[in-house]
């Protein structure tokens, strides 16, 4: 049995093509990567997915091949995508906010979307747990883990005024420019 699967192992590897290394597209450009600022206070207490939002662009972003120059404080519209209240067990909150689009001074209607680089793009409340190494303790970690699972986490609170990182057009859905993502450490 064990000669049998030995063999139809061997095979599969003698039969196995190489996957061919990802080739980049020289002609690919960066995207257009732009600072928003909130115009609302939003709040996973308050609100849910679905709800829309409303941005400004922070500065001037220039003309780039067909995308239009768009001026500094251009109203943007956005959904909340996902949205999660705190709960018992210090369990936190959770939001995600998804930028759609900015409306130009003639009404023309520029897609946008959230820079996947960008530093905030999942907000997380705090759990406000009690450390894990209270919890191995005598007594103490009965208290511990008693507050632990009793107690709610903090609900996630983004101010007004908060900056957004953008992405303008919708090249990096179709693949057409790409973004630099930071290195995880």
């Amino acid at each position: 049995m064990i000669l049998f699967l030995s063999v139809l192992l061997l095979a599969a590897r003698v039969h196995a093509t190489p996957t061919p290394a990802p080739t980049v597209n020289p002609a690919l450009e960066r995207c257009i990567e732009a600072d928003a600022l909130l115009d609302v206070k939003l709040s996973t207490a308050n609100n849910v997915a679905g709800d829309a939002f409303r941005f400004t662009t922070a500065g001037r972003i220039p003309k780039i091949g067909l995308q239009p120059e768009i001026p500094a404080g251009t109203r943007g519209y956005g959904i909340i995508s996902f949205s999660h209240h705190a709960g018992a067990g210090g369990q936190s909150g959770m939001l995600i906010l998804e930028p759609r689009y900015v409306v130009l001074r003639d009404g023309r209607r520029v897609q946008v979307m959230a820079d996947p680089a960008g530093p905030d793009l999942v907000r997380n409340g705090k759990s406000k747990n009690a450390p894990g190494i209270l919890q191995q303790m005598p007594l103490i970690g009965l208290a511990a883990g008693g507050y632990n699972a009793l107690h709610r986490g903090k609900e996630v609170v983004i101010d007004k005024g908060t900056l957004l990182r953008i992405i303008v057009g919708d090249g990096l859905a179709d693949a057409s420019c790409y973004v630099v993502l930071p290195q995880r450490q």
